[in-house]
């Protein structure tokens, strides 16, 4: 997974640096990244199938159009077409 920053702290650390690049990195290398999950939209997800009435999760066993995510989902390999 990717590291995270908030916007608002680079700017912050850019600010202060009054246009020293070296610092500008290093600042920024220093701040704490954000707490983030990747999410998967049930319609890029291996476990979704559609069907006439928007979808399935064949993990949750639950309806869906597409646009649900929850913390199983598993991006599929191959986008359908």
């Amino acid at each position: 997974m990717a590291d995270y920053i908030k916007r608002v702290d680079a700017l912050k650390a850019a600010t202060l640096a009054e246009l020293d690049v070296d610092f500008v990195i290093e600042a920024i290398r220093n701040i704490p990244t954000a707490d983030v999950v990747e999410v998967v939209r049930c319609k890029d997800c291996k476990h979704w199938e559609r069907d006439e009435s928007g979808g399935m999760c064949a993990h949750q066993t639950i309806r869906s159009n597409g646009e649900w995510f929850c913390a199983g989902g598993k991006r599929r390999e191959v986008q359908d077409a």
